[in-house]
């Protein structure tokens, strides 16, 4: 995806070559695409493409812009790539000439997008899916606001990149800053996370699609499945459990990122999970679970070093 590469030469914060890295992470160290690119290296993270890409940030304030689009990472990519011309039509063209200016873009994003469902143009970007129409008429396309009130609106696919977000916010700016996805109906960061240590977790199946977040407490490998315990305030009839099958940690560098970190962490300080679900009854192992479909629905938040 777009807002993923892989590191081609070491840097102190972000990691050894090869690393994967989000570009929400080197926008938190790089304010210009100058400065990116003089300090970090990176290709494309499909790993039958591997193409240098160049990083993009865009100026925060810019007069007169009528889209502010998200920092995201460019090349020119083969044919075969994830990032590939998209086929089908989209309005993103057509949208742009009847757009008021958006001069200031939004330091963390705001709409929500399945990398499942969602299409990729030309750049790697994600788009938002055709059938997405709860989101169509106020959010725009390709991380375009229609809505002409001086900003523009992130979007993501990325549980990390929210999860990141949520971590800088403050217990009210999470209510008042928006989080506009059809599974957010209340259309807020607050209503969007499911914290395990401030919310009860005795009935989570009523709870539906959330991003919880929940610490760590066990990790079981069965096979190449991974079943990760998670640490409740008060303790229900059923465990909690987040499951992560074998084929999940085939897609792609992300996958292969995310075994890595499974393989590494030491539960011996507190790790704390991001997953993006729904719990669900499982009678035969008698445990309530999160099975995760995609890499990118899920994030560890590991302790600093």
């Amino acid at each position: 995806m777009h807002e993923q590469a892989l590191l081609t030469e070491d840097h102190p914060s972000l990691g050894n070559a090869g690393a994967l890295v989000g570009i929400d992470q080197i926008e938190e160290l790089y304010k210009t695409s100058v400065s990116a690119n003089n300090a970090v290296k990176v290709k494309c993270a499909n790993s039958s493409c591997g193409v240098k890409v160049s990083i993009v940030i865009p100026d925060k304030e810019k007069a007169g812009r009528k889209t502010s689009p998200s920092a995201h990472f460019r090349g020119h990519h083969p044919e075969g790539c994830d990032r590939k011309p998209q086929t089908s039509s989209t309005t993103t063209t057509s949208a742009s000439s009847q757009l008021k200016a958006n001069p200031v873009k939004k330091e963390f994003p705001q709409v929500w997008i399945d990398p499942l469902t969602a299409a990729v143009n030309s750049s790697g970007r994600l788009l938002e899916p055709a059938n997405n129409g709860e989101l169509r008429s106020g959010s725009g396309v390709g991380g375009r606001s229609r809505e002409g009130l001086g900003t523009s609106e992130g979007h993501s696919g990325v549980v990390g990149k929210f999860a990141r977000a949520w971590l800088k916010m403050t217990v009210q700016s999470r209510k008042r800053n928006p989080l506009k996805a059809p599974w957010n109906p209340e259309g807020t960061y607050d209503s969007a996370f499911y914290s395990f240590e401030l919310n009860s977790t005795k009935f989570l199946g009523k709870v539906g699609t959330k991003i919880f977040t929940a610490p760590v407490i066990s990790v079981d490998k069965v096979g190449g499945d991974f079943y990760l315990g998670l640490q409740e305030k008060a303790l229900g009839q059923a465990p909690k459990v987040v499951v992560l099958k074998s084929e999940v940690f085939e897609v792609g560098a992300a996958g292969r990122a995310l075994l890595n970190q499974l393989n590494t962490f030491d539960l011996a300080q507190k790790v704390y999970l991001f997953c993006y679900g729904s719990f669900k009854y499982n009678a035969g192992a008698s445990q309530s679970e999160l099975v995760v479909k995609h890499p990118h629905f899920i994030y560890i938040d590991l302790p600093a070093l």
